[in-house]
């Protein structure tokens, strides 16, 4: 069970992880994963191949919120993965990229030709994408220039009401956490993941 401060943690460090070791790699996710199951996890040419794993996760953070804002939470990426499991985990048959595709159009009620151009097969950076869905949920992902004092580097900010996508940006991140925040919310621009939290520990080499 995660408190809304370890999850934005987990976040942060998702977010470093793709952001400053490969989120300017030119290969989409589709052809990432065709070299990852040709050549397996050899780094290879640099700036080249993403990770899966990470910018897999940050296309379904996207995608989730998306659901969510369209349908004002009544469904998410859950329900694409419930559906999924019925159709194709339960009964133990395999499933193409079209089968999830038309799953998550269908719990979207929408087409997603735009979220599977750019954050499957597109190779362009995410974080312009990224940022627009955060600040629904009052958040931001930025990078700082490192100092005398700060490591620098990627950082998930908290976005006042000014910045953020509506004033119920709060009520949105409620929503989106289960219905009730954890952690109280923060006056103005805050870090919600201060350096001296983080340590060796958590932060993405």
């Amino acid at each position: 069970m995660f408190s809304d401060e370890a999850y934005l943690k987990e976040l942060q460090v998702l977010f470093k992880r793709h952001f400053e070791n490969n989120g300017n790699a030119f290969q989409s996710l589709t052809e990432s994963s065709w070299d990852l199951w040709l050549d397996g996890y050899d780094k290879g040419v640099p700036d080249r191949k993403v990770s899966v794993y990470h910018k897999g996760s940050i296309a379904a953070l996207i995608l989730d919120l998306h659901i969510r804002k369209l349908t004002n939470h009544a469904r998410s990426l859950d329900d694409v993965m419930r559906i999924m499991w019925q159709q194709f985990g339960k009964p133990f048959i395999g499933y193409t990229l079209d089968d999830y595709r038309a799953v998550t159009e269908t719990v979207a009620g929408e087409s997603l030709n735009w979220y599977y151009e750019v954050c499957i097969f597109g190779n362009q950076p995410l974080e312009t994408t990224l940022n627009a869905y955060l600040a629904w949920v009052g958040l931001e992902v930025v990078y700082e220039e490192p100092t005398a004092d700060q490591p620098g580097g990627i950082r998930l900010l908290e976005l006042d009401n000014a910045r953020a996508d509506g004033p119920s940006s709060l009520q949105q991140r409620a929503q989106w956490f289960g219905g009730q925040l954890t952690e109280p919310p923060h006056e103005g621009h805050h870090e919600l993941v201060s350096e001296q939290k983080l340590g060796k520990k958590v932060v993405a080499k």
